[in-house]
């Protein structure tokens, strides 16, 4: 999932921007369709509606598709976030009850020997409680740090590649309401 190819793969990129540059919007609409991924997504958002909107509402709508798009891709990224962060709390309830289990047999009136197994056996849980929620936590939280730089490192190249799609629409809007002005103003005169 945290792949570039994957999300913005440059064979799409590569003919979507010459079929904008070129003019063809419906290639440009027919390549956003056919593809899958984050970048996909947001420029099928930027031709829904292309005559009819300004820049501004391409601009817009390309904005709240990432934002929708990041939001889907960071959902994974929030459960190794949440496995990390609460592993190390159950270690420390194992903790806690190890030791609770340890002060407990010194309440007893238990031999000595006995007491201090009861304790080694407090102790004991209390080490293997935390221990097994440090060695979930620290490899979730090494693997969620990964994969949280690659969706920032994909989430940037697609807001920098659409910035540049939006302004090359805009050229193309442009160049398209001139040449209707020109149709419209040659068949008057």
């Amino acid at each position: 999932v945290y792949r570039r190819g994957k999300q913005c793969p440059a064979k799409f990129v590569d003919e979507a921007r010459s079929a904008i540059l070129s003019g063809d919007l419906d290639k440009f609409a027919g390549l956003a369709l056919n593809e899958k991924g984050f970048f996909a997504s947001i420029c099928r958002a930027m031709v829904t509606n292309f005559k009819t909107s300004t820049v501004e509402d391409i601009r817009v709508r390309a904005e709240s598709e990432a934002m929708r798009q990041i939001s889907v891709l960071r959902t994974p990224l929030k459960g190794l976030n949440f496995i990390a962060s609460v592993a190390p709390l159950l270690g420390l309830l194992g903790t806690v009850l190890g030791m609770i289990a340890c002060f407990d047999s010194l309440s007893d009136d238990a031999a000595s020997t006995a007491q201090s197994q009861a304790m080694a056996g407090g102790i004991k849980v209390a080490l293997l409680t935390t221990a097994a929620g440090l060695t979930v936590a620290v490899p979730s939280l090494f693997t969620f740090f990964i994969f949280n730089q690659k969706l920032t490192l994909i989430i940037a190249h697609c807001e920098g590649l659409a910035a540049e799609f939006v302004q090359e629409l805009a050229h193309l809007k442009h160049r398209i309401t001139e040449a209707e002005s020109r149709r419209a103003g040659g068949g008057t005169g």
